[in-house]
């Protein structure tokens, strides 16, 4: 039995009504940084020993906390063999690696450039350099395998025109000096699993080595190598899609290995620079003088981008800084001996060219001294990245051009391998003494068996165990019902009749309720049919809020809290204005919605239904499916009431300089079964992944689980999605950190439940390949609960990939899980059962997901919020607050101010009636 908790202070989280939400916008460094924490030189894992001295130090201590070393490798499972798509590297060297830096004068912006010149530095000076080849990072840093016969010397370099940007031979100064001396112990020492520092420097030396060959011959994005014989789809708008692949050194259980990928990315065409805004703008037309409005489009379409001219015979190459502010035939320029000269005069009579469209500005090169061509001598340079965000068609035809079955994607990787352009081969690698195996490694996986799943009692199906990652509901009712009294549905498709709509509310709400889903057979109004043109800004609150009236009005004689609970709104396709629905709907008038097209309003299928059903539950608060053996039964670790919390921020659009970064946060409110979430978000800095605001929201979503479960938790468990590598110990030393804090302010210093921290990672770059044709399914993905523990994982941490659902499409991804802190002390087959069982729990369908659904869901409600800023459109349409906490989805306390703080935007409200729910499911 239960004991039952009642919070003895909820003014900590709440100060007497609801308050306005205000933020500090702190930026946090590597330490947090805290006016009464002193920072402490003492480092502190999570091991047993560990965890009670954590649990018995005062956080004022500020102790460094490092991640939790493997437990052993799990067992349960089916144990099979997988191939995954890294290739072993082999270091054995006669000396250390030095590194030097380089410093050129005068700078180079291009590490294409960059790299020539380092490459005919050595071909000049090859005496000086005692017969070794530098591996060079295009940028400061320069590695050698063994010393250089100086330790700092400084070189004259030309680059011929065949090789320089500018069609001219030009003069570099190069210095060169020693920094460092790369030990190889360190190295080994690591990768033999010892508690060391992560040699990083000497990883990135070898990192920059293996990257030497493929910049010579591909097109060179960091670690992307793009080229176009590895095929290429023309997107509209004057880009076209590359493929290419990526690659990355990794330190692994079984030692150094090399990453190799496919990957597919949007570049712009080499076309004329005309040809490229005809194809950007639909209404461009070169005869005319560009308005304000498209001359402010057409200035962010070219910025920075590099084009070539053609009326000269030097194809002299030049950087885009701007558009001149008067149109070419009223552009002038200084002579020589006195006077001006026009544009157009000046190519006819230089180069015989006459100026075709002399209404357009001229291209504005050399910032630093300002010269203009006629953008109709430019043509964009080939290999430039496209670095906006795409449109839905052009994100459909590069996709069409990525997604390739298994057997393909490992075939062109093995082909990548084998080539002379490709990593691991050419003579810088050799003179290191490295070398790369051209086989993928083979590893032990297991296959973990399905979870049995909990359907209603009313059913006749009442536990399913899936088969190949999914179910049907056929004969099976939701675990449990919520219930839908006052609904209403509002179409804005004309093509919806008043038969249509009445035909789709009868045939829903039969659907719901035989599942289960108690919802009116009627709305409490007859369906409103609007137009399309009633999605369009300026009308569409106004029918919004029509419709809720009216059903308000229908409603008011059933007592005093009675209010719309759904609202069904039809589209006859994906519409700009679904963000700004939603908005309105969710944190102005205060209704949860469920959007459908209307093809599927007028096919009215039986799936189509059930799939509505099962939202339609979700939000309003029922329970779909739950674990047939609940968390307690099934881990050792759940003999407490457990707070389960997944998190994720969501960042800005490519091109987006100013925009907030927007925080997630969701944490179940029921135990033991863990399926109903709630979210809190909050607005931050521009780009900031360490969440700003996480004691905030975790104590208000701690307080709703304490009034829901009657309960206090014991033990927390965080899945934190969108976070790499390179942030791992920042999110450790503040993020974890934030969380104990938030846990003390709520419960007193003896108040330590105990905390494993996750973090989620799907943007990664590892593949897994089924090694026979027993352990596949019909596409020759490796099948659902396939799980990796050993072998590509970290040297000494406890992480794993496992791949929870069926690949529908393409090469099945793994998800990566990696443990930053484990006060728990989850063996390795209790926390990848947890995880592989919660992926069967997700809300939305009836198939296992590919991330756990804390995660998942974290990741819904962050876009959700970001949908509410993006249909405010710009910062002038919407209130901004400097140094103070932007207005969010919850309703926590305050926190202090930041000196100097960003202005952020503020952040619409969710109104309490919608945030009680698993409004974004």
């Amino acid at each position: 039995m239960s004991r039952t908790y009642r919070p003895e202070a909820p003014s900590v989280i709440f100060s007497g009504e609801r308050p306005q939400d205000f933020s500090h916008m702190q930026i946090v460094d590597e330490v947090l940084e805290h006016p009464s924490i002193p920072v402490a030189n003492e480092v502190i894992g999570s091991s047993a020993v560990a965890v009670r001295e954590m649990r018995s130090t005062p956080l004022s201590s500020s102790l460094k906390l490092v991640a939790p070393q493997r437990p052993l490798a799990g067992s349960t499972g089916q144990a099979i063999k997988v191939r995954a798509n890294h290739f072993k590297v082999t270091f054995h060297p006669g000396e250390n690696i030095f590194q030097y830096n380089v410093d050129i004068t005068p700078k180079i912006s291009s590490k294409t450039v960059a790299r020539t010149l380092a490459r005919q530095l050595v071909e000049v000076y090859s005496s000086r350099f005692n017969g070794k080849l530098p591996a060079y990072d295009g940028s400061k840093s320069m590695y050698t395998h063994g010393p250089l016969p100086f330790e700092h010397d400084q070189f004259v370099v030309t680059l011929s025109e065949d090789r320089g940007t500018s069609g001219r031979e030009k003069q570099f100064n190069v210095a060169i000096r020693h920094v460092s001396t790369l030990n190889r112990k360190n190295l080994e020492d690591f990768l033999k699993g010892e508690q060391v520092p992560t040699p990083q420097e000497h990883l990135q030396a070898l990192d920059v080595l293996l990257r030497e060959n493929p910049a010579l011959h591909f097109i060179a994005v960091s670690r992307f190598f793009f080229k176009s014989e590895l095929g290429s789809a023309k997107l509209e708008g004057g880009l076209v899609a590359l493929n290419g692949f990526y690659q990355s050194l990794r330190p692994t259980e079984d030692g150094l290995q090399l990453n190799i990928d496919l990957s597919t990315t949007a570049f712009h065409a080499n076309i004329p620079v005309i040809d490229f805004l005809r194809q950007q703008f639909r209404n461009f037309d070169p005869r005319y003088r560009l308005s304000d409005v498209v001359r402010v489009k057409v200035k962010k379409a070219l910025a920075r981008l590099k084009v070539q001219v053609i009326h000269r015979q030097t194809p002299r190459r030049y950087r885009i800084s701007g558009l001149s502010t008067s149109p070419t035939k009223d552009l002038k320029f200084p002579i020589e001996g006195g006077g001006e000269m026009r544009v157009v005069d000046y190519f006819k009579l230089t180069y015989n060219y006459v100026i075709e469209f002399p209404e357009l500005p001229c291209l504005q090169v050399q910032a630093n001294k300002p010269s203009y061509l006629p953008m109709e001598v430019c043509v964009i340079c080939d290999g430039q990245k496209y670095g906006g965000k795409l449109n839905d068609r052009q994100t459909t035809s590069l996709r069409k051009l990525a997604c390739v079955l298994p057997r393909v994607r490992e075939a062109k990787i093995r082909s990548i391998m084998n080539k002379n352009d490709g990593p691991g081969r050419g003579e810088h690698v050799k003179n290191f003494g490295v070398q790369v195996v051209s086989e993928m490694t083979v590893v032990n996986a297991r296959l973990l068996p399905p979870p049995t799943l909990r359907y209603g009692d009313q059913g006749k199906v009442k536990e399913i165990v899936p088969s190949l990652g999914s179910w049907n509901l056929l004969n099976s009712c939701v675990v449990e019902g919520g219930n839908v009294t006052y609904w209403a549905l509002i179409s804005f498709d004309q093509s919806v009749t008043d038969h249509i709509a009445a035909a789709f509310v009868s045939n829903l709400s039969r659907r719901c309720n035989e599942l289960g889903v108690h919802m009116a057979e009627q709305a409490v109004i007859p369906p409103v049919l609007r137009r399309l043109e009633d999605l369009d800004s300026s009308r569409l609150e106004k029918n919004l809020r029509d419709v809720y009236n009216q059903a308000s009005e229908a409603i008011h004689d059933r007592g005093p809290e009675t209010r719309l609970q759904l609202l069904v709104c039809v589209m006859a396709e994906k519409h700009p204005a679904y963000g700004e629905l939603k908005r309105l709907c969710e944190t102005q008038i205060g209704i949860v919605t469920q959007c459908c097209l209307s093809k599927h309003v007028k096919q009215c299928k039986s799936q189509y239904l059930a799939n509505l059903a099962l939202k339609v539950n979700a939000k309003a608060g029922g329970r779909n499916v739950t674990l047939a053996l609940e968390l307690p039964r099934m881990c050792p670790v759940f003999n407490r009431p457990t707070i389960i919390f997944g998190a994720d921020v969501t960042h800005p659009s490519p091109g987006d300089d100013t925009g907030p970064s927007i925080a997630a946060v969701v944490a179940n409110i029921d135990w033991p079964s863990a399926n109903r979430y709630i979210a809190r978000v909050r607005a931050q800095s521009h780009r900031e992944e360490i969440i700003e605001y996480l004691r905030e929201m975790v104590k208000e979503l701690w307080h709703e689980f304490c009034v829901k479960t009657s309960s206090r938790p014991d033990r927390i468990i965080m899945f934190r999605d969108g976070v790499s590598e390179g942030q791992f110990d920042q999110v450790l030393q503040q993020e974890v950190v934030a969380l104990k804090e938030a846990f003390e302010e709520v419960g007193g210093p003896d108040y330590k439940p105990l905390i494993t921290w996750a973090v989620v990672q799907k943007r990664h770059h590892t593949r897994l390949f089924p090694a026979d044709d027993v352990h596949k399914d019909k596409n020759n993905n490796i099948l659902p609960g396939t799980v990796v523990d050993s072998t590509i994982t970290h040297p000494r941490e406890f992480d794993f990939f496992l791949c929870s659902h069926a690949g529908i499409q393409g090469t099945s991804r793994p998800t990566h899980y990696h443990v930053l802190w484990d006060e728990n002390e989850f063996k390795s087959d209790d926390l990848q059962g947890l995880v592989y069982n919660l992926c069967y729990t997700y809300a939305r369908c009836t198939r296992s997901v590919s991330v756990v659904p804390p995660a998942y869901y974290a990741h819904l409600a962050a876009y959700r919020a970001r949908l509410y800023l993006d249909s405010l459109g710009g910062s002038d349409t919407s209130a901004s607050l400097r140094g103070m906490r932007s207005g969010t989805a919850s309703s926590g306390g305050g926190s202090s101010s930041r000196a100097g703080a960003p202005v952020v935007r503020l952040l619409p409200r969710v109104q309490r009636n919608v945030e009680e729910v698993m409004y974004f499911c």
